[in-house]
């Protein structure tokens, strides 16, 4: 017996890369170089750049392929006229060699190499500050660190019983934003967003008191800043976010090298013979399209104080 076609580990990939460049998304630059004429080309290519990675990403590889593929195919077997050459036309659009879904992500691929460019001149910028206390810096990344972490340990994960639910199910991507200083300016700590599932609303992340703890950590230690250092740590952040991505091994490029060979897997269930499609693959494709089309996609941002008596 064949085993299935793959729905948990490919959608569990999806997640990890949402996560990821949810926050790539969200990334600020630091106020000094927002408003420094110096570095207007770099502002509007970083922010062109955040946009059409995310554009070619959430909306062209995940709204208009990954999630609307299945729905298709299930619409398809719904109607009774999922034959082979159906469904083989959904999944490799203007009758191509190569799966629309995998081009996508060669394309995302592409744009997320681009990304490099950034690091290397924030680096640079990030080498220019002078007088910038590098210990306290390290200080506050070490509390923005342990932030990640523990808002990590509440993610989930889709599993079997999620999918085989009785309701849809909903995977959404959480970046946090958190005030800071006496100005209450809001900046993104994390590397990476955290996905909470539900069957309708999702919750927001718990801000435990071990969250707590840490929020007013990093408080202190963005208190402990001078102009300097807050600006070397902002752009160092940034840094950090940008790299969780673009670095060759990163965990969001695996997962999009991962989501690749899964769906290079549901696609050739369309190309063999007529006999196997009978056999196996019209069964197997109908299984997964439904399996598929329980799980929908979003993201939010989730806005909080390092204060934890201050109403949000």
């Amino acid at each position: 017996m064949n085993a299935p076609l793959p729905v948990i580990d490919l959608l569990n990939n999806v997640i990890t890369i949402n996560n990821y460049l949810r926050a790539v998304q969200t990334a600020q630059l630091a106020p000094s170089i927002l408003s420094n004429p110096a570095y207007a080309t770099l502002v509007q290519n970083f922010k062109q750049w955040q946009y059409q990675i995310w554009d070619e990403y959430f909306e062209g590889l995940i709204d208009d392929n990954l999630t609307s593929q299945p729905e298709q195919i299930a619409k398809l077997y719904t109607l009774g006229i999922a034959d082979q050459e159906e469904v083989k036309s959904v999944l490799f659009p203007s009758a191509g060699a190569v799966p629309g879904v995998v081009s996508l992500c060669d394309d995302v691929s592409t744009l997320i190499g681009q990304g490099e460019t950034f690091v290397t001149q924030l680096d640079e910028i990030a080498k220019s500050i002078q007088g910038a206390d590098k210990d306290k810096v390290a200080a506050f990344q070490a509390q923005s660190d342990a932030l990640q972490t523990e808002f990590s340990q509440q993610e989930d994960k889709l599993t079997e019983d999620s999918i085989k639910s009785a309701f849809d199910v909903i995977s959404c991507a959480i970046d946090v934003a958190v005030a800071v200083g006496s100005e209450g300016d809001a900046i993104q700590p994390l590397v990476k967003g955290v996905t909470k599932i539900a069957e309708d609303a999702v919750t927001e992340l718990e801000l435990t008191a071990t969250i707590n703890q840490t929020l007013q950590s990093l408080e202190s230690a963005w208190e402990a800043l001078d102009e300097a250092s807050a600006e070397l740590a902002l752009i160092t952040q940034t840094v950090n976010q940008l790299n969780a991505v673009v670095t060759e091994s990163s965990d969001a490029l695996q997962a999009l090298d991962a989501i690749v060979q899964d769906w290079t897997l549901v696609a050739n269930t369309t190309t063999g013979s007529l006999a196997d499609w009978k056999s196996t693959g019209d069964q197997a494709m109908n299984e997964w399209s439904a399996r598929m089309i329980k799980v929908a996609f979003t993201t939010a941002t989730q806005n909080i104080s390092t204060n934890p008596n201050t109403p949000q």
